[in-house]
């Protein structure tokens, strides 16, 4: 698992699994989606306006 933050955008991305996957993306809400690959595996999670929904402690310097 990998967990990327993108200050300039305020968006958050969890990778679940390690690789290159084709994805189909699915939003569940304007600012939340998540990645499938093939066999419906859930590859990752986007948040944006992380800095509203999660309240991480010093969010704005994860790289």
């Amino acid at each position: 698992m990998q967990i990327s933050y993108d200050k300039e955008a305020d968006a958050l991305y969890i990778q679940l699994m390690d690789g290159d996957f084709q994805c189909r993306t699915v939003r569940v809400t304007n600012d939340i989606s998540l990645d499938f690959a093939a066999g419906e595996q859930l590859v990752g999670i986007e948040v944006l306006g992380a800095s509203h929904y999660l309240k991480i402690p010093n969010l704005h310097r994860w790289n």
